[in-house]
């Protein structure tokens, strides 16, 4: 190989990099996208309760229900444990369909 040929292979892998990286960069991140559009779900239905939409600005929108693990898992089974109680505070368990 000449010296002008490793040049130019060398100019091209470069130019190749250089590219995948600019593409990554400049690709949206759909994760942020996701999240952006949960807290927006999350802020407009909130936006119905003065308490509730506060309490969900002091926490950046963050939802509190639907992780897998930790606290999330446990406040879930709180509320559906609460759920099927419903009748016994006088509330119809149909209302709020646990079995979603």
């Amino acid at each position: 190989m000449t010296t002008l040929t490793a040049r130019c292979d060398a100019r091209i892998w470069i130019a190749a990099a250089l590219a995948l990286v600019l593409t990554l960069i400049a690709a949206p991140n759909q994760g942020t996208a996701q999240v952006t559009a949960f807290k927006q779900a999350v802020a407009e239905g909130a936006s119905k309760d003065s308490d509730i939409a506060a309490f969900y600005k002091a926490s950046g929108y963050q939802g509190i229900w639907t992780g897998a693990y930790g606290k999330d898992a446990s406040r879930r089974k709180a509320l559906f444990a609460n759920i099927q109680r419903a009748p016994v505070h006088g509330l119809s368990i149909a209302r709020y369909d646990p079995e979603g």
